[in-house]
């Protein structure tokens, strides 16, 4: 388990977009990896809750994406 409660305190961040024009000359992922220290941060806000869908990061609509921050 992370640190009890970090899901409260820390907000959830979203991985980084790579510029199209970037994007459009190779096939590597559309995402940036975020640094060892984002990565170790957005983990601690996992309550090890044994919920099978929180690692979908499914839209339910106009709602925000629920699902894990580890996704």
């Amino acid at each position: 388990m992370g640190k009890p409660g970090a899901f409260l305190t820390t907000d959830r961040q979203a991985h980084v977009l790579r510029p199209t024009d970037e994007r459009t000359r190779d096939f590597d992922p559309l995402y940036r990896e975020p640094g060892e220290d984002v990565r170790r941060e957005q983990a601690s806000r996992c309550m090890m809750c044994g919920v099978a869908f929180c690692q979908s990061g499914i839209s339910f609509g106009r709602a925000r994406t629920s699902g894990c921050p580890l996704h």
